[in-house]
């Protein structure tokens, strides 16, 4: 939001400091992983109550960082202490089977982007936490001082420095971490080819990753269209298209795609988007991390077969990380728009002659994050949620955010790799630690086969 300005400087570690935070991963240093269980949920539950405290300076630092809209981080910082309580809830995302014997992994890596700067490297660490793990924790280096302030928001609750590391590092160094085997687990939130590169930095790595998205809304001609258009415009351009979730494709069946009053609608809605700096509290579309690269500059500069454009972007001429918001019509399948995760503030609109050639142009992306369907017509409905392939499937809404426990967050395809336990639900944490038969607990109770439950 304010080109030019340096709100601070930070150290960037060498070889050197690499090796060291390693070794200080494995040293018998602190009690972390001998801690019970119900001793850690403790910790996490005063986490909770330290990120709550902080709300107003999380969010100022997120807004200079990430360039958050305030509403935007307020949400994530509501976000963030969700996944301490439950992660900390013992009974809700942890019950391992009465004979098994848990223990941790032991180093866990943490690689989180820099979009969500407090919820996605909180959701990671403070899983590993709890399972007893030693994290090493290596920030985006865009939203340094946000993982700086979470840092010592788990260091004042309790949790050692040995076992929570911040470690500030380029992508050449954070691939020495990937290969060391010293780390035995990486969460990784990121590119779809991040994944892939650290599953050949290090063959048979526990990888689990949550990664990229080109997410669809389908409208039926059973939709409410302006229910429609509202949710697709706050799902394709909140946070400037900067979110995995992102709505990136509107594939639309004939009769609501040919309809002029929808398009007109459409155009409306975005171009009513207020455009500016993420410190003044109007914008809905703020600025992008950096000027338009990659794919988003091709799709800016290059327009393919019938493409045109129903709302035109434009950058600011006083920030060139400033882009406003932009929809594309005539979109065909197989081209760049449709296929290709732009991270920007960029709808494609796809026409399509019925539900199943709509749903044929999503399967056809590879991805599977999020998708959305709206339809008034409770067989559509059922159809799209039987013959979707995502990890988030939403009916007549919006189709970015997740709830910790009630809707916890995932993919699938080339959005999901690893054991598939998803953010913010069970099993997310057990999936941080090795199990092993307890010989010391008894067998489960079994009744007699005769036994009957009383009558109530």
């Amino acid at each position: 939001s304010r080109p030019g300005a340096v709100p601070y400087r930070y150290h960037l570690c060498d070889a050197a400091e690499i090796e060291q935070a390693l070794q200080l991963g494995q040293a018998p240093m602190d009690d972390w992983p001998k801690r019970s269980p119900a001793d850690r949920a403790k910790v996490l539950m005063t986490i909770a109550r330290g990120l709550d405290a902080a709300r107003a300076e999380l969010t100022a630092w997120m807004v200079t960082d990430a360039g958050k809209a305030v509403r935007e981080a307020d949400g994530e910082i509501s976000e963030t202490v969700d996944f301490a309580r439950y992660y900390g809830n013992l009974e809700l995302c942890w019950r391992a089977e009465p004979r098994l014997r848990s223990t941790p992994l032991g180093t866990v890596l943490v690689t989180p982007p820099w979009n969500f700067p407090l919820a996605i490297p909180a959701g990671g660490a403070l899983a590993a936490l709890m399972a007893g793990n030693r994290v090493l924790l290596k920030p985006a280096l865009e939203s340094v001082m946000v993982a700086r302030k979470l840092c010592e928001i788990c260091w004042q609750a309790g949790v050692p420095t040995s076992a929570l590391q911040l470690v500030l590092c380029r992508d050449s160094l954070a691939s020495r971490l990937v290969r060391d085997e010293r780390v035995d687990a990486v969460i990784l939130t990121g590119a779809t080819q991040t994944a892939q590169m650290f599953q050949q930095l290090r063959p048979g790595l526990h990888l689990m990753a949550e990664t990229g998205g080109k997410n669809s809304i389908l409208v039926s001609a059973m939709a409410d269209r302006e229910a429609a258009i509202h949710d697709a415009v706050r799902s394709a351009f909140a946070h400037a298209g900067q979110k995995c979730s992102a709505a990136s494709l509107l594939i639309c069946e004939a009769e609501v795609y040919d309809d002029p009053n929808f398009l007109r609608t459409l155009s409306d809605a975005t171009r009513s988007l207020h455009v500016g700096s993420a410190w003044d509290p109007r914008s809905i579309v703020t600025p992008l991390i950096r000027t338009p690269t990659g794919a988003l500059a091709r799709a800016l500069e290059r327009m393919e077969g019938e493409e045109e454009w129903l709302v035109r972007p434009e950058i600011s001429p006083d920030n060139p990380r400033l882009l406003s918001p932009g929809i594309k019509l005539g979109v065909r399948p197989g081209g760049l728009m449709h296929r290709t995760e732009l991270f920007g503030p960029m709808l494609a609109v796809m026409r399509a002659s019925d539900l199943g050639e709509a749903l044929g142009f999503v399967e056809q992306t590879g991805f599977g994050l999020t998708a959305g369907i709206h339809s008034l017509d409770e067989r559509e409905q059922q159809t799209f949620i039987d013959r979707s392939s995502a990890g988030n499937l939403y009916v007549n809404r919006g189709i970015t955010g997740a709830i910790v426990q009630r809707q916890p967050f995932g993919g699938m395809g080339l959005s999901g790799f690893g054991p598939g336990a998803k953010a913010g639900g069970p099993g997310y944490v057990a999936q941080l630690c090795r199990y092993s038969e307890d010989p010391e607990k008894p067998p489960p109770f079994e009744p007699p086969k005769s036994w009957s439950a009383p009558d109530f």
